[in-house]
């Protein structure tokens, strides 16, 4: 319950900071899609190969000083392996963190990277006799680069934001089921603003 506190009172913490030290692209609200390519394996260990397919992301947040930002993303995706042997779906939840580390002149490149809880499913494909199954569970980790680009002159509104995004649900307590995939997408993102 804890940990679980501290998530709760962050945000209207990050909303009582003294204004001259928050981002001016104030709080957010982006999503989009993309493609996905990626690599399972099953409950017992084995490989069945790549896989091809689809997925998403939603995610939410506040610049909470310049060109640093924290925020929640949701994400899910779904694929089929290249060998018809199976189909893999994946889903969760992060704390996500956001850095534009060149200097304002060129503020479009964003570092993202977070954790948080996720899973998914590997189901094998009607009829194949490798059966390969499993549930990867647990901790779900993602790392990204996108750039933004704005078509405007503030620091607000909307902003197109193409990039690529590792995400990994690893093998992890006692479960061999495990799911890692890029993703190449593109997604809009709102910013606030924030009043100087």
């Amino acid at each position: 319950m804890v940990k679980h506190l501290w998530i709760t009172l962050l945000f209207p913490a990050l909303a009582q900071a003294a204004p001259d030290d928050r981002g001016l692209r104030g709080w957010y609200v982006g999503g989009g899609a993309g493609v996905l390519i990626g690599q399972a394996s099953d409950e017992e260990g084995r490989n069945p190969g790549g896989f091809l397919g689809s997925g998403g992301r939603l995610r939410v947040g506040d610049e909470a000083i310049p060109n640093l930002g924290i925020g929640l993303a949701f994400l899910g995706g779904a694929g089929t392996g290249n060998n018809d042997a199976y189909e893999s779906t994946f889903g969760g939840l992060l704390l996500e963190l956001t850095w534009r580390p060149l200097p304002a002149t060129l503020t479009g490149l964003v570092v993202a990277g977070g954790t948080g809880v996720g899973g998914g499913t590997i189901d094998p494909a009607e009829g194949d006799e490798r059966d390969y199954k499993g549930t990867p569970g647990g901790a779900i980790y993602a790392l990204g680069a996108q750039w933004e680009i704005n078509f405007g002159d503030d620091a607000d509104g909307f902003m197109l934001v193409p990039g690529i995004h590792a995400l990994f649900v690893p093998a992890q307590a006692g479960n061999d089921a495990g799911v890692s995939a890029f993703m190449v997408g593109l997604e809009t993102v709102w910013y606030a603003g924030r009043a100087n």
